[in-house]
């Protein structure tokens, strides 16, 4: 599947031009509320990512989830949590329940 590079706001190389990453629109859904979002394709990660403040907006209390550690580049942990939502690609339209951290 290929995807394209779009440019994102705010996001510059070491020389100062703009950033192209692979993204794509996604569809998120819980308790059939539905909102949609610009997502990074990240074909070396292990997981599915998105902030807390998107449970928030779901109404999903995140201190509950079960907690989880995760380590990026830098070697260091951080403290995650882990939940369910039902994430579509808006250009495909099926509808996959993921765990997120």
């Amino acid at each position: 599947m290929k995807f394209e590079y779009l440019t994102v706001a705010n996001s510059r190389t070491t020389t100062g031009a703009l950033k192209k990453r692979p993204m794509i629109e996604i569809l998120v859904s819980v308790d059939g509320k539905t909102r949609e979002y610009l997502a990074l394709i990240d074909s070396g990660a292990d997981v599915t990512m998105m902030s807390t403040e998107i449970a928030d907006i779901f109404g999903i209390d995140w201190k509950t989830c079960r907690k989880s550690n995760t380590m990026g580049i830098s070697g260091g942990s951080q403290t995650s949590y882990l939940g369910s939502l039902d994430i579509a690609i808006k250009k495909i339209g099926e509808t996959l329940s993921l765990p997120v951290l």
